[in-house]
């Protein structure tokens, strides 16, 4: 038996998750693990909310893919621009390069994201670039000067800006609370 999951994902619009009964009780738990700690205000609750969020990033992580995901995005363009983000915001963080590699302009791919999420091409590749780093932080003890680089960043200066203007926080306060409320598990 299959059970199906909606997730928001800000660059695709909703994805539909499919999953076997085991994955799909799995998963709700620590969704409802998740809620009840959110809910409660000491400390402690708020690092274990934190520690559980980074495991459903990591168990979703096994599902999203094209066999168990489906995207409801429809604009053909559009799909287009996000693939093409999804194989290069590594090496390419310019509107212009993804506008040029689907055939399009960025006047015309601006419009049409606007007009369908009501975000800009800019806010998918940080959301990518930051989704990915966050991941990253979350699998292994990369260094954020390593992690910098391997997203493309001339300098880990860059890098640190971005990631705090995007997260609110710097990219090592950020690794700090995350190893801090993994080893108080």
């Amino acid at each position: 038996m299959v059970h199906s999951f909606p997730l928001f994902c800000p660059f695709t619009g909703i994805v539909q998750l499919n999953l076997s009964a085991e994955n799909f009780n799995k998963f709700s738990f620590y969704l409802s693990e998740l809620v009840q700690h959110q809910q409660q205000a000491s400390l402690a609750d708020k690092q274990l909310s934190r520690m559980l969020s980074v495991l459903i990033i990591k168990y979703l992580d096994l599902f999203i893919d094209g066999e168990n995901s489906i995207s409801q995005l429809t604009d053909p363009l559009l799909k287009r621009f996000v693939d093409s983000v999804g194989r290069g915001f590594r090496n390419n963080h310019n509107v212009e390069y993804y506008a040029d590699q689907i055939g399009t302009t960025t006047k015309t791919l601006n419009r049409r994201l606007k007009e369908t999420l009501g975000i800009t091409p800019k806010d998918i590749i940080n959301y990518r670039i930051n989704s990915e780093a966050m991941r990253i932080f979350a699998s292994n003890d990369t260094s954020v000067k390593e992690i910098a680089y391997q997203l493309g960043f001339n300098s880990p200066d860059y890098f640190h800006n971005f990631f705090k203007r995007l997260n609110k926080i710097t990219p090592s306060n950020y690794k700090k609370q995350l190893t801090y409320a993994i080893s108080d598990l």
